[in-house]
């Protein structure tokens, strides 16, 4: 039997110590602990108080961020309860039940505990789980826990009045593994719970857990195992929720410039001439793509799919990809990276199997042996990737690859997707390291980086992850989704669920990845949306994924859009810049904004993209006259193909939305970066950095933005080697000014000077045009977009320009 004892209903204070920051009683028979730390962020973690067990290490949690505030304290208010404070979080402490509540900055209470239960191993040693169940408000909508695709056509975005349950996946021996929160095929464990109230709650436990969320007045959470420790994370809004989780668990590192392009995949290319083919028609046509993706067959494959027993080689199949390096330069000569898979097991045909046991790299049994393993892929051993001497050996095996190249690479099967339950590692028993195992393996990779390839960016795709995963520089993607519009409608959730997770790099597999082919119009609404979202790459088994596989009219289309997002990648690369800084994803829901608009509060079908684009993708099929509705919060927002007006909040009810247009909407006050248009029709390398168009929605009130670039390559930025500008929009009495602050900063590479370009968007035409002070003639303003396009001439990066339109 296992005994769990609420403190409710025991409630015999027997203990206090006051130190700093820290608080310890014992309230019956359990050990509460309270740490106030710094800037809105609590930890609080229970034990038996008769065997208080020593505090886990936990996986995701940086140990900086565990340094509590010095200058914090508690007082005994003399009515029963401990009060402390964390910068803007207040803490209070029933002394009589051992229950923990925490109050706003304004002192109103923000959440507080109801119950909760500290579990301990029976005598045969079974699970010991630990339940939490919190207070919830009249209207509180809950978000995160990281990757869950719901079912078919479900767009809506929030978890209340649901159960999250981080339950089996994968083969039937998982069923029968305890603790397993289950991640798997598009389920992706991150305990991060946030809430429109303004906080967060972070529950610091990677075992198998449920969050019920269905009763109106509390909500609670179950671990199977594992420590009764979470962090309550304040925001005091959800935009501070994420900058605070991020201190705790680290932020994403900027990605690689060409990480943001077209990512073009396919399970998959067998030969170079496959791969040089697609290449080739990228180009011959003019849609842009930075990078090609391999899948199993570089290596030789796997037995279920005509290979051979090759799964974990990390080594060319020499006979369909001879010369490697040869043709990498062949694919790098024309702007295009490579970016290959890999999986964690090793087949026990290779020698790398023999040499990983006889090292004590691979998983074993109790007897020390390497665990064999089978499925689809072969038979062999998983890689102890809690192991760091099984780290260090994995990435050594990468050297040769990125010596020929290789630029990223392409984490598959990390749930892990095969494993034997009663397998030892390096970390414990399976339970203890499923659901971390696959950040383990991202660590890997990123440590290999800083430490032997200090100046590159690492780039990794990754198929399971775990709280903290974003600071190993990982995307995710939403895995093997089906091929229709009932499954492509609940990817928009999906993606920002995942961005208020803390994790802001996500994907889909642009088309589907398995059923059907999808059909033109599916695959061009696929692609559309992404286009809008923070991973765009096409993919799918057996079939066609590129954009000229599906028609004249498809491959048009799309051009259209792939070409568009290249424009927009200086606006893109600033906003990841925000997600390094601040962890706000570049996904963003819209109740993100508007907390207290209940339109938005459940409302998984649209999203801004980056600070100012919102983003309506059409999720089902449009007939005869495609339509979709799109709801516009507060504020004036802009059409952005016809640049009509419209006031929000507002439905747009039945909103045309043809095949080739994605309705799309900018904010008023706005200001987009562009890039040339010339270089969207190559890759991101293509770029000219001595032209940059401003694009200006002006508003009813003065706005700015910030431009940031760096050398979109190396890890130089971390030191500073980048540059801001700040970009100004004024209205006058007589038009408007915008002001173009000189460059602040640098970075190798950069241009010395620049040609700007702007399109103003204007009622009327203007009477004149100055920049910096002078007449100018070259501008024109076209009355079919109402955009006034100036031309200013090439001058310092670090010069002032003043632009005056009257």
């Amino acid at each position: 039997m296992t005994l769990g004892i609420p403190p409710r209903l025991d409630g015999r204070l027997h203990g206090i110590v006051l130190a700093g920051p820290r608080c310890r009683l014992v309230v019956g028979s359990v050990l509460l602990e309270v740490t106030l730390a710094a800037d809105g962020l609590v930890k609080v973690r229970r034990t038996l108080a008769a065997a208080p067990a020593p505090e886990e290490p936990s996986p995701a949690v940086l140990a900086g961020a565990e340094d509590p505030a010095l200058d914090a304290g508690w007082t005994d208010r003399g009515d029963g309860y401990l009060v402390g404070r964390a910068g803007p979080l207040g803490v209070e402490i029933d002394t009589a039940t051992g229950l923990v509540r925490f109050l706003d900055v304004a002192g109103g209470l923000l959440l507080e505990e109801y119950d909760c239960t500290v579990g301990r191993a029976a005598d045969a040693g079974g699970p010991a789980p630990q339940t939490l169940v919190m207070s919830a408000t009249r209207g509180e909508q809950f978000y995160g826990l990281g990757q869950k695709v719901r079912g078919e056509h479900d767009t809506s975005l929030g978890w209340r009045g649901r159960v999250r349950s981080f339950g089996p996946y994968g083969n039937t021996r998982e069923k029968t593994c305890p603790g397993v929160a289950g991640q798997g095929n598009g389920n992706t464990t991150i305990p991060l719970l946030v809430s429109s109230a303004g906080y967060g709650l972070f529950l610091d436990n990677h075992y198998r857990h449920t969050w019920d969320l269905t009763p109106d007045d509390r909500w609670s959470v179950e671990a199977e195992r594992g420590e009764h420790r979470y962090w309550l994370v304040y925001g005091p809004d959800m935009a501070g929720v994420l900058a605070r989780y991020g201190r705790l668990t680290g932020r994403a590192p900027m990605p690689p410039k060409w990480a943001l392009g077209l990512l073009q995949s396919r399970f998959g290319y067998r030969s170079w001439d496959e791969v040089h083919a697609v290449a080739d028609e990228y180009r011959r046509l003019g849609i842009p793509c930075d990078a090609l993706i391999l899948d199993l067959y570089w290596f030789g494959g796997v037995p279920h799919f005509g290979g051979a027993h090759r799964i974990g080689a990390l080594e060319w199949d020499e006979a369909a990809f001879p010369d490697p390096a040869g043709h990498i330069a062949r694919l790098r000569a024309q702007g295009f990276r490579l970016v290959l898979i890999e999986e964690p097991y090793v087949d026990d045909a290779l020698p790398a199997h023999a040499e990983a046991a006889a090292l004590g790299h691979l998983a074993v049994d109790d007897a020390g042996g390497a665990v064999t393993l089978e499925k689809w892929w072969g038979r062999g051993g998983i890689v102890d990737m809690t192991s760091p001497a099984a780290r260090e050996w994995w990435w050594r095996r990468h050297a040769a690859l990125i010596a020929q190249g290789v630029a990223g690479w392409w984490t598959d099967l990390g749930e892990p997707d095969t494993f034997d339950p009663e397998s030892r590692y390096a970390g414990g028993r399976h339970v203890d390291v499923h659901n971390r195992y696959a950040m383990e393996w991202a660590r890997a990779l990123a440590e290999g980086y800083a430490r032997d390839l200090p100046a590159e960016r690492p780039y990794v795709l990754t198929r399971a992850g775990y709280a903290g995963i974003q600071r190993h520089g990982a995307a995710l993607w939403s895995n093997d989704v089906m091929t229709s519009f009932e499954w492509l409608a609940p990817q928009v959730a999906t993606g920002l669920n995942v961005g208020l997770s803390g994790l802001p790099w996500w994907g889909t597999d642009v088309g589907g990845f398995i059923g059907p082919v999808a059909t033109p119009e599916l695959y061009v609404r696929w692609f559309q949306f992404g286009a809008f979202s923070p991973v765009f790459r096409p993919h799918g088994q057996d079939r066609p994924t590129a954009p000229f596989e599906f028609g004249a009219e498809a491959m048009e289309i799309c051009r259209r859009y792939a070409r568009l997002r290249y424009r927009l990648l200086p606006y893109i690369y600033t906003a990841a810049r925000e997600a390094h800084d601040s962890g706000l994803p570049l996904m963003r829901p819209l109740a993100l904004e508007h907390p207290d608009d209940a339109h938005a509060a459940d409302l998984g079908s649209e999203y801004l993209f980056g600070p100012s684009i919102l983003v309506a993708p059409m999720l089902r099929e449009g007939g005869a006259h495609p339509s979709r509705n799109v709801y516009l919060p507060r504020g004036h927002w802009v059409d952005f193909h016809t640049h009509r007006v419209y006031h929000g909040p507002t439905w747009l009810r039945d909103f045309p939305a043809p095949l080739d247009t994605l309705p799309l909407f900018v904010r008023a006050g706005a200001i987009l970066p562009l890039a040339d248009e010339a270089g969207a029709s190559a890759h991101s390398g293509a770029l000219a950095e001595d032209t940059l168009t401003l694009r200006v929605y002006p508003g009813a009130a003065a706005s700015d933005y910030t431009l940031y670039e760096d050398d979109g390559r190396t890890t130089a930025y971390r030191a500073g080697a980048c540059a801001w500008t700040r970009v100004a929009c004024r209205p006058t009495a007589r038009g408007v000014t915008i002001e173009v602050g000189g460059m602040a900063g640098a970075y190798d590479g950069m241009a010395p000077e620049r040609e700007l370009l702007l399109e103003v968007l204007l009622d009327a035409m203007p009477a004149a045009v100055r920049v910096d002070g002078e007449p100018c003639a070259d501008w024109r303003w076209d009355p079919w977009t109402r955009l006034a396009r100036v031309a200013c001439p090439a001058a310092d990066v670090r010069r002032h320009r003043r632009i005056e339109i009257l």
